[in-house]
């Protein structure tokens, strides 16, 4: 990547963007911190709709040499959190894109659950997904410790809410320590 957010890793700023100072004032206890391989660009589109909305799950490889390669730099002792799809949508599609992406590269941990809701994030405007309510449930038996950080692990970043979600459900269900998250674009 070229000059990003050290936030949210939106390209073309060197310094905390205007959506990050934003969570920063909705979130102040939070420091966040937002890695993403690729910038999303019309090929990156065209990648996530043959892979989602169509459902060509062979496509989840694609990124596989490059996230093996990111992830072998990942030192410490982390859980790797992936973002779950909406029931639904997976018994739909026949998987779950995220699980699907890095299911293969690195150990998931589920914690979360998306509960079902009228519309999927992506089909929603910017406005729409920014006002979204709470749509993560916790699903873990157990508390998870604070020593171990927290890698939250989408497919896209677009607005943020999601990952913002994911990590007050984390918060409510007790977690104290480091949250951070990764996508494949941003």
């Amino acid at each position: 990547m070229q000059i990003a957010c050290p936030g949210c890793c939106r390209p073309k700023t060197a310094h905390l963007c205007d959506e990050c100072q934003r969570w920063q004032h909705l979130y102040p206890q939070e420091h966040f911190r937002h890695t993403a391989l690729f910038h999303f660009n019309p090929a990156m589109s065209t990648y996530f709709q043959n892979y989602k909305t169509h459902g060509d799950y062979r496509l989840r490889r694609l990124f596989e040499c490059n996230l093996k390669h990111y992830f072998e730099t990942v030192t410490d002792d982390c859980l790797f959190v992936p973002i779950p799809t909406d029931a639904k949508h997976a018994e739909r599609r026949g998987f779950d894109p995220v699980q699907g992406i890095y299911g293969e590269v690195v150990s998931l941990t589920p914690l979360l659950n998306k509960k079902t809701t009228a519309m999927a994030q992506a089909a929603k405007s910017r406005a729409g997904r920014l006002a979204s309510p709470q749509f993560f449930e916790w699903s873990a038996a157990t508390a998870v410790p604070a020593s171990k950080r927290i890698l939250l692990l989408d497919d896209v970043y677009t607005t943020g809410r999601t990952l913002f979600h994911a990590r007050a459900c984390l918060r409510q269900a007790g977690y104290q320590g480091r949250i951070d998250s990764f996508s494949v674009a941003r």
